[in-house]
């Protein structure tokens, strides 16, 4: 792939990627609330990566780490914002309020966008 890539535009996909990650790190670590997972990549031809680490972030700082996988963390997450009555964020409203409202049944009122989801799902 790294080398069809560079032979088709002429650039170096991973060093290129890299580097332009290394550029947004930092607005990579703004991250108000959400799901960090640190990744390490193997040596060898393949570059298979492997979960080092999993935490939850709240107001920029990671207050729960070590986690055993992405669902529970992602579980965790919804649970700490419902406990301590956080707002959702904008980009994941919905998201949570089908969790929410959907899946834990908490609450009556949806969301035209989140009723029309249940109703789908009422349907299958």
């Amino acid at each position: 792939v790294y080398a069809e890539f560079q032979h088709i535009n002429c650039i170096d996909l991973k060093a290129t990627c890299l580097t332009s990650l290394d550029n947004h790190t930092r607005d990579f670590l703004k991250l108000k609330m959400g799901i960090l997972e640190v990744v390490k990549e193997s040596a060898g031809p393949q570059s298979l990566t492997s979960v080092v680490n999993v935490a939850v972030v709240l107001e920029e700082e990671v207050v729960m780490e070590n986690l055993p996988d992405y669902t529970n963390a992602f579980i965790l997450l919804f649970g700490l914002l419902y406990a301590l009555n956080l707002e959702y964020s904008k980009d994941l409203k919905y998201t949570f309020e089908v969790v929410q409202k959907v899946f834990l049944h908490l609450g009556d009122e949806c969301t035209v966008r989140v009723q029309s989801l249940k109703n789908k799902l009422l349907h299958i």
